[in-house]
Order: C-alpha cells, then sequence, then structure tokens
C-alpha cells in the first residue's frame, strides 16, 4: 500500500505559536501513523522550520498556485485554501480538502466563498466560538471544531502537592500585574517559577513542562496541555481572564478557546495572588476528578481519527462556473496580496528553514 501524503498550507511557519504548533502537531501524529507529511508557507524559518525538518516534514515556500493532486489530505490556514489549482484537480482520486478558521477576528481567517462551500470537503474551526463567526451561507452544524486538541504525550498521570511549590506560566504577553504576582512568589514565598515564551524561555512547551508544575498560568493552546494530564490551570493573560479552570466553567471557557473571551476579566496583583492561594485545595481537588469524556475533548488523537474517517468518504464533484471562476480568481489575488504582506513585514530572510524572521514584530501584533 501507497503511504499516504498529507499537506499542510499555512502563512507562516518559522515561530512556536499557536496556528503553526497547530500544523506541527497535525503532522506530527500523521507521521506516527505512517503518513507523509509537507508543509508550505509563505515565511518559513527557524526555529520551527529546523524542528519539523528533523522530523522528516518537507518543508517549502508557498507562493501562487500548487498542484495537490498527488496528496490524501489537504490542510488551509489562513485562506490558503486560494493556493490550490482546481483546475488540475477532478472528483476521483483527489484529496480531502480541509478549510480551517483559527480565530474569529483576524483578516486572514475570513471565509473565501466560493471555496468555502463548493470547493472544500470539510471546514474545521478551533473553538465554537469561530464556527459561531462563519457566515450564515455556511451550514455551521457541518463544521467540526477540533477544540485546540493536545497531542498524545500530553496524556500522561501526575502527582501532585499539598502545597503551591511550583508554577509554570506561558505567554508571549505578559500582563503587568500578573508579572507581580509571580515575582512575589518566587521573591518572597520561594516557589519556583518557570516562565516559557518572549521574553523568557522562547521555545516549545513540553510535557515535562506541565508536569513538574503544582499549576499552569496560560491561555490558548498551553490551557489544553494542562488539562490533559489534569494539571491545574489559572487563565490569565494580556486579555485578562477567568481564573481557575473548573468543570463547570470548563465548557464556556473551552467554547472561548481559553483566551479570556468574552468578559476579558480584569483583575489586580492582589486579586490575582488571592484567588490562586485560598481557592488552589479545592482546584486540585476537582482537576484530578474531570471526568474522562471531559479531557478526551482535548484529545488529538479523537481528531486525527475523524480526519482519516472524512479522507475515506467519496469526494464531491466540483463544478466552477465561471462567476465562480471570476470570484475564485479575485479571492486567489487577495490571498495572494496578503502573503506579500506577510513576507514584507517579516523580512526576505525567512525564505529558508535556516532562517529567523522578525520574532519581535511578530509576538509583538
Amino acid at each position: 500500500m501507497a503511504t499516504r501524503r498529507a499537506l499542510f498550507l499555512t502563512s507562516q511557519f518559522f515561530a512556536y505559536a499557536g496556528a503553526e504548533m497547530t500544523v506541527l502537531e497535525l503532522a506530527e501524529e500523521l507521521i506516527v501513523r505512517g503518513w507523509r507529511c509537507e508543509i508550505r508557507a509563505a515565511v518559513i524559518g527557524a526555529p520551527l522550520g529546523m524542528h519539523a525538518f528533523g522530523k522528516n516534514v518537507e518543508i517549502e515556500l508557498l507562493n501562487g498556485k500548487i498542484d495537490v493532486s498527488g496528496f490524501d489530505l489537504v490542510w488551509c490556514q489562513h485562506g490558503s485554501i486560494a493556493n490550490i489549482d482546481y483546475d488540475k484537480l477532478s472528483s476521483a482520486g483527489r484529496p480531502l480538502i480541509v478549510a480551517v478558521h483559527l480565530s474569529a477576528y483576524t483578516d486572514m481567517e475570513k471565509v473565501l466563498h466560493p471555496y468555502e462551500r463548493e470547493l472544500s470537503d470539510l471546514i474545521v474551526a478551533n473553538s465554537e466560538e469561530t464556527q459561531r463567526s462563519l457566515p450564515e451561507w455556511i451550514d455551521r452544524d457541518e463544521v467540526i471544531v477540533n477544540r485546540n486538541a493536545a497531542p498524545a504525550t500530553f496524556f500522561q498521570p501526575r502527582a501532585y502537592s499539598d502545597k503551591i511549590s511550583s508554577i509554570l506560566c506561558v505567554t508571549n504577553h505578559l500582563a503587568d500585574e500578573l508579572s507581580h504576582v509571580l515575582l512575589h512568589f518566587q521573591r518572597n514565598l520561594g516557589v519556583s517559577v518557570r516562565r516559557v515564551g518572549r521574553g523568557a524561555d522562547l521555545r516549545r512547551v513540553e510535557r515535562r513542562d506541565v508536569e513538574e508544575a503544582d499549576f499552569v498560568v496560560a491561555i490558548g493552546k498551553t490551557v489544553q496541555y494542562a488539562l490533559a494530564s489534569r494539571t491545574p490551570v489559572y487563565l490569565y493573560d494580556h486579555f485578562g481572564g477567568d481564573g481557575w479552570v473548573t468543570a463547570r466553567a470548563l465548557p464556556e471557557m473551552s467554547a472561548f478557546n481559553f483566551s479570556g473571551r468574552p468578559d476579558c476579566r480584569r483583575l489586580s496583583s492582589d486579586e490575582i495572588f488571592a484567588e490562586m492561594t485560598s481557592d488552589y485545595s479545592r482546584v486540585v481537588q476537582e482537576t484530578k476528578n474531570l471526568s474522562e469524556d471531559a479531557i478526551a475533548a482535548f484529545d488529538l488523537r479523537r481528531f486525527v481519527d475523524v480526519l482519516l474517517e472524512r479522507c475515506e468518504r467519496p469526494r464531491k464533484d466540483i463544478r466552477i462556473n465561471d462567476f465562480d471562476r471570476r470570484v475564485v480568481e479575485v479571492a486567489a489575488l487577495r490571498n495572494g496580496v496578503e502573503f506579500a504582506l506577510v513576507r514584507q513585514k517579516y523580512g526576505n530572510s525567512g525564505t529558508s528553514i535556516w532562517s529567523t524572521p522578525s520574532m519581535e514584530d511578530y509576538f509583538g501584533l
């Protein structure tokens, strides 16, 4: 049996950030299952490009229309579905084309007509918030929500402590009020505080980072990492946040991608410290007792199972009339302009996995 092939299309692939990690983690899971994976992005570079290269993932620049007929699965982020050359596709034996939306707000996440409805086989959103943001002419009930699922390595049992001795904070935008709390824990209470992200240790979050902490402070994908191992997690960042992730609050927080929205609750340093310390013991017990179903909802393996099942289904016919063809051409031009702006912003150096594009500009967005 021939090795199956997946292609991931995205705007940039160089920094340890949410959209990029979504691609990398999916590729790693498919490689474990015997797939061959390729990534194409308008800007590529170190450190993430080198990491993927070490995993035997092929990486190339994304520029203009591309022939995807030799793949079994094509994952399209940031409007990159407009880069597919549909004239070279037929309904027989063509890949599963997945249109992906990772935000309800950014321009590159806007739905492209007619790609989403007529030309893709599946639409994926990272949260219910993003799902609800899609236009009404898309059948939202058919959209699959992947919940920024976590890789299998994080689903491991862990030990717990009755007192706070170690904290992990993962952020690229550390809020001042949170910074003061972490300094107080470290300097005045002797608590080990480790930071991962811009302004600290800028690298990939690993399972050992999570399991060595008594609790995690983060928003976004790191929350799923913590939940996978039933590690207590406090939701707070530059958007504010809801505090402890509890069983009762979990569905609502997950629906908004653990972002701190919609309330964007801001607290003082004293209020954050009081919540962390007064509720810690209760939260530990509640986190340990989270149901299997609640945790399994964030398992990347389950989402990949869904993708592979969809790969086995017959493909719908692709029919583009003259009007749709003109709309497709306009969308492709718009997408080309967006990607040209990305290349301009991060510099022409970002054309090789050996280069390091403008990291500070990226995380300063």
